[in-house]
């Protein structure tokens, strides 16, 4: 029995480049892409990230954490999660509360309106919201 290829080529599903290609898979690059801003900005100043660092960590949530799984996508590129409760999740779905993470790595939930001001300042931090 031939390969899936082979027989999408029989088929005419496919072209011979087409199948060809599917022989070697394209190589990813192993360095993220940069998230683009939901403000439009290029990259914060070392002010405006340390600005945004006293806002996240003067508005940091606490008591959302439950068996509720939530993933995103890290500033490294991986995607870990963060245990949140039924009602943080909806909080989340909704746009009500943000998901942001240090430049150390340390994801914790805001509110939005403080969501609002860290995007304005460096939109790096925001991992999910909305």
């Amino acid at each position: 029995m031939s390969d899936i290829r082979q027989q999408l080529l029989q088929a005419g599903l496919v072209t011979p480049k087409q199948a060809h290609s599917a022989e070697r898979p394209e190589r990813s690059s192993s360095k993220p892409r940069p998230k683009p801003s939901r403000s439009g900005r290029g990259p914060a100043s070392p002010e405006e990230a340390a600005q945004a660092a006293e806002v996240a960590g003067a508005a940091r949530l606490d008591g959302y954490r439950g068996s509720k799984r939530w993933y995103y996508v890290s500033r490294a590129g991986r995607v870990p999660y963060l245990s949140v409760s039924d009602k943080a999740a909806k909080g989340l779905s909704k746009g009500e509360l943000a998901l942001v993470e240090s430049s150390q790595g340390e994801a914790f939930l805001v509110d939005a309106q403080a969501a609002g001001r860290i995007d304005a300042l460096d939109p790096e931090w925001i991992r999910c919201w909305g």
